[in-house]
């Protein structure tokens, strides 16, 4: 179903998983991000961030919640990478060998620093032309090298 509210586009779907109906609204607005899913605890919202996104193709942003600073990425299987940020030895070794400014600050400044917000399911054939719309957009600071 679309629904067109003043100046947004509302998407609703219903997804049916393992005998429940859960309703999950998309909505994209020319002059306010909201996000489809934020994660205020990382920590502790573990279970239910890695279940949620089994298998999906999205773009999620990590946001430093006192300066606002954000970084932007994507993931044709979001779960998956997610798991990667819960590895400490997984960002300590991304770290040393390269330039990850947002591992180093999860790593410096602690996860509950942070929060993650969800902010768009896609189709991987799109997954990095909405990357970078979303990098264009937000102007993250973290992303920069």
């Amino acid at each position: 179903m679309i629904k067109n509210i003043k100046n947004k586009t509302i998407f609703i779907l219903n997804i049916k998983d393992l005998g429940f109906s859960t309703k999950i609204n998309f909505s994209f607005s020319s002059t306010k991000l909201e996000p489809i899913a934020v994660y205020e605890n990382y920590l502790l919202d573990n279970p239910n961030i890695l279940y949620n996104n089994i298998g999906k193709s999205a773009i999620y942003r990590w946001v430093r919640i006192k300066s606002n600073k954000s970084y932007v990425g994507s993931s044709k299987d979001l779960s998956r990478r997610l798991r990667n940020y819960y590895n400490i030895n997984f960002l300590k070794r991304i770290v040393l060998t390269g330039h990850s400014p947002i591992y180093r600050a999860l790593l410096d400044e602690g996860y509950e620093r942070f929060k993650l917000e969800i902010l768009e399911y896609c189709d991987e054939k799109v997954i990095i032309e909405r990357e970078q719309h979303y990098i264009n957009l937000l102007k993250p600071e973290y992303n920069k090298v």
